[in-house]
């Protein structure tokens, strides 16, 4: 055994531990790089952003996608016939306009009557059929 004087009280150390070293006197073995906590900080910062970033473009494609199909339907994908009436026993072109397009002045919507059936008489038929302008 032996006797230490530690700070001014004495410690007795047995035989077998005085050999080894003070333990306050060692260092930590390292185990590799070790980051600080404004390092970690900077890392989980870091791997948000990316997974944010990641995130935010799926939910654009997503809405983009479903943007560009929810307004289609079949009759913008297949070009549609035009209209036609035939034309009854004492009908107009006035009274096709009017019934055609009740919103709209008659005398345009007469006038593409005539040019869409290139009518060159006013006079209408019973059993003509003519193809009607878009509503």
């Amino acid at each position: 055994m032996s006797i230490e004087s530690s700070g001014g009280a004495a410690v007795v150390v047995p035989q077998a531990l005085a050999g080894l070293p003070d333990l306050h006197s060692c260092v930590p073995a390292q185990r590799g790089p070790r980051l600080t906590r404004r390092g970690r900080l900077v890392v989980l910062s870091a791997l948000g952003l990316v997974a944010t970033s990641g995130f935010s473009l799926l939910v654009l494609t997503t809405v983009a996608l479903g943007a560009s199909t929810a307004g289609a339907s079949d009759s913008l994908m297949l070009p549609s016939a035009p209209s036609t009436v035939v034309v009854h026993d004492g009908d107009t072109l006035w009274e096709i306009a009017e019934r055609t397009r009740p919103d709209d002045d008659p005398r345009r919507t007469v006038l593409e009557i005539v040019e869409l059936n290139q009518l060159s008489d006013l006079a209408l038929e019973p059993g003509q059929e003519l193809v009607l302008p878009d509503s």
